[in-house]
């Protein structure tokens, strides 16, 4: 299980172009540009009760075919702290947890992998992501653009759970080295009059 903290910015022109040369001021002590690359991703919801992973906070997606989940452990759309679980066998497990909890299921569900045409989980949201990113300092700093016109950026930071962690208050320590981290280098991380938006709240938005 992976503890990734994010903070989301709205990458300008300058920024990006500043962001990929290292020549604000301060510059990045350390500074690697990892490529781009593209993703197609596809969130999931329950087939009948809709928003019943959503509007827990959990996130279930298939990116580049690949099964994922994202628990929301705390902040907003913007500053947000998650559980990551990667794999069939770990999303299953969040599947059944959040089922069961809802008083829906009773013991193991198949996982929607083996239910005959996703009977169990439908698609809310599809799109392809062009990702550019940076290996800067002790951060993951990436710029997003969606096929439908979102543009974001995140700065992150992930670590693996470990036994006996306070996982929310590590959380916020994390995200504190963020915040100070952006404040440091705003040039990279500008201010904005737009508000940012993540990915998913553009795509419904639309």
């Amino acid at each position: 299980k992976i503890l990734e903290v994010e903070r989301k910015f709205t990458p300008t022109t300058t920024s990006i172009s500043l962001l990929r040369a290292n020549t604000g001021s301060p510059p990045f002590k350390a500074h690697a540009p990892l490529g781009i690359s593209y993703t197609h991703n596809v969130y999931f919801d329950h087939v009948a009760y809709r928003d019943l992973f959503m509007s827990r906070g959990i996130y279930i997606r298939q990116r580049n075919g690949f099964w994922e989940a994202k628990a929301r452990l705390g902040g907003d759309f913007v500053n947000s702290k998650f559980t990551e679980y990667m794999g069939s066998e770990a999303v299953q497990g969040v599947v059944t947890e959040v089922l069961a909890n809802a008083g829906l299921q009773n013991g193991r569900v198949r996982y929607v992998e083996e239910m005959e045409g996703l009977k169990g989980l439908s698609p809310i949201a599809n799109f392809v992501t062009r990702r550019e990113t940076w290996e800067v300092e002790d951060y993951k700093v990436v710029a997003d653009e969606t096929d439908f016109g979102c543009k974001v950026g995140e700065v992150e930071l992930t670590d693996t759970v470990r036994e006996g962690w306070d996982v929310t208050k590590v959380g916020e320590m994390m995200d504190k080295r963020i915040e100070r981290f952006m404040e440091r280098h705003y040039w990279a991380f500008p201010v904005t009059a737009k508000e940012v938006q993540g990915k998913l709240t553009a795509y419904f938005d639309r």
